[in-house]
């Protein structure tokens, strides 16, 4: 889980993300998927695919930080050791502190290399186009998501 503190405020990190248009023809079918994606037992079996990142349901949480921390298959110390750690023993009250701090979260971002902003902008960045003509197409792209 990451975070961003601005001001008072902490602001969670989205990770992944799903999201169908108002326009789809098949929206009934999208909504039953999103659900299908959201249910307690999708998110239980997916644990090892998400790896580091909660659920949004709270009431998989703690399993998936059994599944990361006290039952891991794998070391939480890289086997390089390049940190120097000697022992990481995780305990459930850093659980209790984790879903404390989730309960702060007062909103959520998407970084910059999560949105097409970047593949928009990268022709300019790579010398391939004009400012003015990669600042229309990420104001073309920003139109589209608006109108959805």
């Amino acid at each position: 889980m990451k975070y961003l503190q601005s001001s008072s405020e902490l602001h969670a990190k989205i990770t992944l993300s799903v999201a169908v248009s108002n326009s789809s023809p098949n929206l009934q079918n999208a909504y039953e998927f999103i659900k299908f994606l959201l249910s307690e037992q999708f998110q239980l079996d997916t644990m090892d695919w998400r790896w580091q990142n909660f659920s949004v349901l709270d009431a998989t949480n703690e399993e998936h930080f059994r599944y990361n921390t006290t039952d891991r298959h794998t070391a939480l110390i890289r086997p390089d050791n390049s940190g120097g750690f000697t022992d990481v023993e995780p305990r459930w009250e850093d659980f209790d502190a984790v879903m404390a701090y989730a309960d702060q979260v007062a909103g959520v971002f998407y970084p910059c290399e999560q949105t097409r902003f970047v593949d928009v902008m990268e022709k300019y960045l790579s010398g391939e186009t004009s400012y003015a003509n990669a600042a229309k197409a990420a104001q073309s792209q920003l139109n589209i998501y608006l109108s959805e």
